[in-house]
């Protein structure tokens, strides 16, 4: 080999060294850290359902009309509080007047007419036969005016029952049914919420089960509640298949809750204590079976099978297979 072809082949081989030694840094720098957490254990994880929903009342009364009329005067106003037997409306008692002293008229000439009949005596069979008449006469006269009486009361309406009025379907001057809604009314100290609940979440609930409550308008002030019912039939609604629910708390004083006020509320499905845990990241799942990687303190990773629990706010009960604080890698 001739020196020039000598150098030459040295120039190759230094440089081929050179670039294998760049290349071999470039992949150290390269390489990403190994993700790990370390198995844990709390003193419980819940399993939750979450939902949304809006203040509600119990015992809400729907107040009808007494009679058919007209409404003379409206008495209440949404939002006004009133005590049982306050006259909520006025219906037109023009007529239910005259049918009163017409039936007053009646029964004075009844009256009139038994005492005439009396004074002639019941000596013979037609004088005691026009006393039973006129005393039949006065009981009928009677009872027409009973029932014209009760027609001029029921031209006020009153409240059945002490609360707050939600709403009113009716306005002054406006002719109207008998038995048409009037107002809603409903105290306002025994509040709810209705919850709307996907159809997918309900086999995880059961009745009783303990809600956290947080208000739309009143954020950061958690209030406690139960979820005490699930409606077994569905609802359709903006293409949700969803089921409504009943939640029940204790309204706090200090929290002017009013109906249709909005709230996020989560729901405890399932609840279990002392248990280890790790982020569900960590779970991988073959087949039927579950798995996490294990890393010893040589540095080696070992796949062990485990078996897992409740998942909840991403994380995952881990019931057995490691043990606490073993580390486990992360993807």
């Amino acid at each position: 080999m001739s020196r020039r072809a000598a150098v030459t082949l040295g120039c190759i081989v230094l440089l081929t060294i050179g670039a294998a030694g760049a290349w071999s840094v470039f992949f150290r720098g390269q390489t990403r850290p190994v993700r790990s957490v370390v198995v844990e254990r709390r003193p419980e994880l819940s399993a939750t359902v979450r939902a949304t929903g809006k203040v509600d009342v119990t015992g809400r009364v729907a107040v009808p009309l007494t009679q058919a009329g007209a409404v003379r005067l409206l008495a209440v106003k949404v939002g006004d509080v009133v005590r049982a037997g306050d006259v909520l409306a006025a219906l037109d008692d023009g007529r239910q007047r005259q049918d009163v002293q017409a039936a007053s008229d009646t029964l004075d000439a009844a009256q009139y007419a038994l005492t005439a009949a009396r004074a002639r005596g019941g000596a013979d069979l037609t004088n005691r036969s026009a006393i039973v008449t006129a005393e039949a006469m006065l009981q009928d006269a009677q009872r027409r005016l009973e029932t014209a009486r009760d027609a001029l009361r029921r031209t006020l309406v009153v409240a059945p029952t002490d609360g707050t009025v939600l709403s009113v379907a009716v306005a002054e001057r406006g002719v109207y049914n008998q038995g048409q809604e009037l107002l809603q009314l409903a105290s306002l100290t025994n509040l709810v919420l209705t919850v709307d609940i996907d159809e997918l979440d309900v086999p995880r609930l059961g009745d009783n089960r303990a809600a956290r409550v947080l208000f739309d308008a009143f954020p950061g002030q958690e209030v406690q509640g139960t979820l005490t019912a699930v409606a077994p039939l569905a609802t359709n609604r903006n293409g949700r298949t969803i089921y409504e629910g009943t939640v029940t708390f204790s309204r706090p004083p200090n929290l002017d809750l009013r109906p249709g006020m909005g709230a996020d509320v989560t729901v405890a499905t399932r609840t279990e204590r002392n248990v280890l845990v790790v982020p569900d990241l960590a779970i991988e799942t073959i087949g039927s079976k579950t798995f996490v990687t294990v890393i010893r303190d040589d540095g080696t990773r070992d796949r062990v099978e485990v078996r897992t629990g409740i998942r909840a706010n991403g994380l995952v009960v881990i019931a057995s297979g490691v043990n606490e604080g073993a580390r486990v890698a992360l993807p």
